[in-house]
C-alpha cells in the first residue's frame, strides 16, 4: 500500500531505515571480503579459485573486527579537529600500500 498522507510517509520511512541500519554491518562485511578476495588475488600465488576464495575467507575472519571498532559513542568525528589520528600506523600503511603495488606491478 502506498503512503497517502505525512504520517504513513514518515512510518514508511522509518521502516526503511531500521532495514538500512540493520543491513549496514552485513554490507560492510560483504565490502570487506570483496577487498580481501581483491587482495588475495593480487597478494599470493594460489592453486585455485576455491582455495583462494577460502583463504579470502580466513583473511575475513581475522580482520573484521576492526573495521567496527572505530564505530561507537564517545569518540569525536574523522574530520573533527578532536580526532587524534595514530601517527604511528602510517609507515604500516604506506608498507602494506607499496608491498600491493610491487605485486600489481610484477605481474
Amino acid at each position: 500500500m502506498g503512503a497517502y498522507g505525512l504520517q504513513t510517509h514518515i512510518w514508511n520511512n522509518n521502516l526503511k531505515s531500521v532495514l538500512l541500519l540493520a543491513g549496514f554491518p552485513l554490507l560492510l562485511l560483504v565490502l570487506m571480503y570483496g577487498l580481501c578476495v581483491g587482495y588475495v588475488g593480487l597478494a599470493y600465488e594460489i592453486g585455485s579459485v576455491e582455495e583462494g576464495l577460502l583463504f579470502a575467507r580466513d583473511q575475513l575472519l581475522r580482520i573484521w573486527p576492526f573495521a567496527f571498532l572505530g564505530a561507537g559513542e564517545g569518540r569525536p568525528a574523522l574530520h573533527s579537529p578532536l580526532y587524534d589520528f595514530n601517527d604511528a600506523i602510517l609507515a604500516a600503511g604506506a608498507g602494506f600500500l607499496a608491498r600491493v603495488a610491487e605485486l600489481a606491478l610484477s605481474r
